[in-house]
């Protein structure tokens, strides 16, 4: 399984304005600068993440990851004007049967169309096993 999140933050980030002027995000996650952390400490920035695509494949999850954000392009646009962070972490769940191991082939077409957009990479992996569906 791949989960890609796109995750957008930064200490001046006004969230209720940025979900007023775009209603259509609907975040999984807000966090408010100075609110208390899960683990320790405060937040440091504002943000929100977004799931992007949830597929079975790497070359799915760039395609859907892609084809999402290209509709999100007047959002992107906007954050990249008020230098907000945007990094895409694509997540794979691993260790379990169904995928031991997992991988995202990005080539440099698409590298480089994440660059032109302001978008900064994070690959993030999971680990699972089928004991866990016991």
């Amino acid at each position: 399984m791949h989960t890609v999140m796109l995750r957008i933050s930064s200490p001046s980030l006004d969230v209720k304005t940025l979900l007023g002027r775009f209603p259509q995000l609907t975040p999984d996650a807000l966090w408010q600068r100075g609110e208390p952390k899960r683990r320790q400490g405060v937040e440091e920035t504002s943000g929100l993440s977004l799931l992007l695509a949830e597929v079975s494949s790497g070359s799915s999850a760039v395609f859907e990851t892609r084809k999402t954000l290209e509709a999100l392009s007047p959002v992107l646009a906007e954050l990249r004007r008020q230098s907000v962070s945007c990094v895409v972490d694509f997540g794979l769940f691993v260790g379990g049967e169904a995928q031991f191991t997992g991988s995202v082939n990005l080539l440099p077409e698409d590298l480089a169309w994440f660059a032109e957009r302001g978008l900064g990479l994070c690959i993030s992996a999971y680990p699972t096993s089928d004991e866990d569906k016991a």
